[in-house]
């Protein structure tokens, strides 16, 4: 390939590479052949190729990115009509995309920029295909953009998190450097969670706390669409990591997980269900036949944990929401055989009725008076496992880092109740076997995945609120576009 070719049925643009010297402009190198390059190109003093031009992925099977000729051009020509000097450009085997318009291929492990090369060539497969990727057809080209936006911690509140406490900033889209890659965040979670990371730092909890300043961060699934050198993931790889809450987050390749097929749907690895079903099989061991009561029912967990324990074996299935609407969803839905809202009618009550003879199982997302009564209720050895504790969590009076309940604990020795609470950290082997079962039973039908997708990064604080104010039923996510 040679210059002439870059120009090829593009006069505009044959005119202006004509005005590069061949002492600025280097091409005819081998289309088989890319090279490692050490740093980004200065064009010119101050100016960087990866600011002027638009980066899409190789359609091609070789391992690079592309840059479209027509902004070639345009950068020169700003230099040159500044007068700026600028050093050598260099592209590398020019050829035509698919979509018609002639290309030219860039290494990756130059991120984005234009180069010239500082090692001797390295020959690439041409077998190589790009990897699947649920979110866009083969054909479509991953843009890379200038800059990207996050959400971060503006202030500290003085009961609930609300929109006003956070704000929008937008920063350059980060270059992977060796091991790291850059993904474009397609859903990220909201999750209750962020009460206490926002309002303090709970003993023993595994993730950092967010001061004023901070980006929020938790669960998020994405593309890989920039990777660095010495890394395991590829440009069109999805997969999931804990930078959620920004549009572009710059992660350790050794911090992602590929999706792989196990699961129908990406979101689904976004589920809380891993939780609800260790607690049940770890801890709870439900039985043949058992009457199970699950606390916050309508929530990421209780919508998962209700369904998990009938399909473990539980003959009655109880749980609790302070909606009646969610009531009616969690009995028709998600075959709840009752459901006990709390309210002018007393828990204790609603609960005599709904079990006469007592709980075998409780899985708690709540604690406090629904703890406390579920506690009462509990038959000789019943199994208790705490997952989560809403009550102090999301009350206003309190920093989300402690629930305190009062129970009886006569009746816990006298009864011989166990009460645990579960983490996955003391139970590393549930995620795997959790998402080979769900994706199972998903398939089968057996199991449906309740969840609201809140379009759009701008809604994301106002979603957070309504989690915490109990408006939504199942796992919420924010669904940004692809692009």
């Amino acid at each position: 390939m040679n210059t002439h070719d870059i120009g090829r049925g593009r006069g505009g643009t044959r005119a202006a590479l004509r005005r590069v010297t061949a002492r600025t402009l280097v091409a005819g190198v081998s289309s088989d052949r890319l090279y490692p390059l050490g740093q980004q190109a200065e064009l010119a003093e101050g100016i960087h190729a990866a600011d002027h031009l638009r980066v899409i992925e190789s359609p091609y099977g070789h391992d690079g990115f592309l840059i479209e000729v027509e902004q070639v051009a345009a950068l020169v020509r700003e230099l040159v009509g500044q007068r700026r000097p600028f050093g050598p450009l260099r592209f590398f085997g020019a050829r035509r995309s698919r979509c018609g318009a002639t290309a030219l291929p860039l290494t990756r492990t130059s991120g984005v920029s234009v180069c010239a090369p500082t090692a001797g060539p390295v020959r690439l497969s041409q077998s190589a295909r790009p990897p699947s990727n649920p979110f866009r057809s083969p054909d479509m080209a991953a843009v890379l953009p200038a800059t990207t936006r996050e959400i971060l911690l503006s202030e500290l509140p003085g009961g609930l998190p609300g929109p006003e406490h956070f704000t929008f900033t937008r920063k350059p889209v980060p270059v992977p450097g060796p091991g790291q890659v850059v993904v474009r965040n397609r859903y990220f979670l909201v999750f209750p969670g962020l009460r206490t990371l926002i309002g303090g730092q709970a003993d023993g909890v595994p993730l950092p706390r967010i001061h004023v300043g901070d980006a929020l961060f938790g669960p998020a699934v994405g593309e890989v669409v920039a990777a660095g050198p010495g890394g395991p993931l590829r440009p069109g790889d999805t997969v999931t990591h804990l930078l959620g809450w920004r549009e572009h987050a710059l992660v350790a390749a050794a911090d992602c997980a590929p999706l792989g097929d196990v699961l129908p749907d990406p979101v689904a690895h976004l589920s809380s269900g891993s939780a609800a079903y260790g607690a049940l099989t770890r801890l709870a061991e439900v039985r043949p036949g058992d009457t199970v009561f699950v606390t916050g029912a309508a929530g990421a967990v209780g919508t998962l944990a209700g369904p998990v324990a009938r399909l473990l074996g539980a003959g009655r299935v109880i749980g609790s929401t302070r909606s009646a609407d969610k009531a009616e969803r969690l009995r028709a839905e998600l075959g709840y055989d009752a459901v006990v809202v709390p309210g002018p009618r007393p828990i204790d009550e609603q609960l005599a009725a709904a079990a006469p003879d007592g709980i075998d199982v409780l899985l708690d997302n709540v604690g406090g008076d629904q703890l406390a009564a579920a506690v009462r209720a509990g038959r000789r050895g019943a199994r208790f496992a705490l997952v989560g504790a809403l009550s102090g969590q999301l009350s206003p009076r309190r920093d989300g880092c402690s629930a305190p309940a009062e129970i009886d604990t006569f009746r816990l020795v006298n009864q011989g109740i166990s009460l645990h609470g579960y983490s996955g950290m003391d139970h590393p082997e549930v995620a795997e076997e959790w998402t080979k079962r769900f994706g199972d039973w998903l398939r089968s039908g057996e199991i449906v995945f309740p969840q609201v997708r809140i379009p759009g990064m701008d809604d994301a604080p106002r979603a957070l609120q309504e989690l915490f104010e109990g408006r939504h039923f199942g796992t919420v996510v924010v669904e940004l576009p692809p692009t």
